[in-house]
């Protein structure tokens, strides 16, 4: 699941505020989550991210902690300008959820080796 729509509103030491444009927050209270700052030509894995959970709901307003000083000051400078992607961190391993995950890093891998390399890609 990936969230979109949400912007940066404020920081409080380790709680970060991101309000949602239009809706509701579907995000649950103690959910890991990767908040991705998406940037111009870099796969969207590689871009600049920051982990928090979930600390509260309010309406479009979402409180993420992001667990330390350091990290909220950094994700501020680099993450928070770029528009904003959110995806759920801790990942189910069943085989339900690794399948689309593996078919997806099949495909980046298709795109992103050289032809030469590919060939170990087959495993």
């Amino acid at each position: 699941m990936v969230h979109c729509d949400y912007f940066f509103s404020s920081v409080d030491n380790t709680i970060a505020t991101f309000e949602k444009k239009e809706g509701k927050a579907f995000l649950q209270p103690r959910k890991e989550v990767r908040i991705i700052g998406k940037e111009n030509g870099i796969p969207l894995l590689a871009c600049t991210n920051v982990q928090g959970a979930v600390k509260e709901v309010r309406g479009n307003k979402l409180l993420i902690d992001l667990r330390d000083l350091t990290s909220a000051a950094r994700a501020r400078e680099q993450v928070f300008n770029l528009p904003l992607i959110i995806i759920p961190d801790a990942i189910n391993l069943t085989r339900r959820m690794l399948e689309p995950l593996h078919k997806f890093h099949r495909l980046a891998a298709d795109m992103m080796l050289p032809t030469g390399l590919r060939e170990c890609n087959s495993l």
